[in-house]
């Protein structure tokens, strides 16, 4: 279900945080950081075998990436139900405009 898929890739982004792919999965053995890349972009799918392939590998316990519990949506003008109903341009450009204030905050940090 697509609505899971996104879950997971939200819940890989929060595990990455604000360190590069590379520096991920140099933690783990065998994680392709072109595959991790390919999964974040869109690319690639992160279906239920993949996520428990995923867990395996990171060390989480298995349906981890599945639990809803673990992922708290952050956002009160709109539910994660509603942000899924939304066009894939609508959720890109909310994408955008997210990783551009990240973007200014982390610069602003560093200066």
């Amino acid at each position: 279900m697509i609505e899971d898929q996104k879950m997971r890739v939200a819940k890989l982004k929060d595990l990455i945080g604000e360190q590069s792919i590379a520096a991920f999965c140099r933690k783990f053995e065998k994680i392709d950081p072109n595959y991790i890349s390919q999964i974040l972009n869109g690319h690639r799918s992160f279906g239920e075998k993949a996520a428990r392939t995923m867990e395996e590998k990171l060390g989480l316990p298995p349906g981890w990436f599945d639990r809803r519990s673990d992922y708290v949506w952050p956002f009160t003008s709109i539910t994660y139900q509603e942000y899924l109903r939304l066009e894939a341009a609508d959720q890109h450009e909310i994408e955008t405009l997210l990783g551009l204030k990240a973007l200014k905050i982390r610069v602003s940090k560093n200066n």
